[in-house]
């Protein structure tokens, strides 16, 4: 083999070995990031939920027709 065949070569993986690493880095961060983004989604039904079931209680309000 010549030398620039293998000069080639050895870019060739390290290109290769470059890519695998940095997809999974993208993944990793992909799923952290989905991760979070459902936990501030759920935490934000979860308030929700809670003013619209407490709202009516806290306005000193009794039930209708009382």
């Amino acid at each position: 083999m010549s030398d620039r065949a293998i000069v080639v070569l050895g870019v060739w993986l390290l290109l290769l070995v470059l890519l695998g690493t940095a997809t999974i880095g993208i993944a990793i961060a992909f799923y952290i990031g989905l991760g979070s983004v459902m936990a501030v989604l759920a935490a934000i039904l979860f308030i929700a939920s809670r003013r619209r079931a407490g709202g009516g209680r806290h306005a000193g309000a009794g039930p209708r027709g009382a």
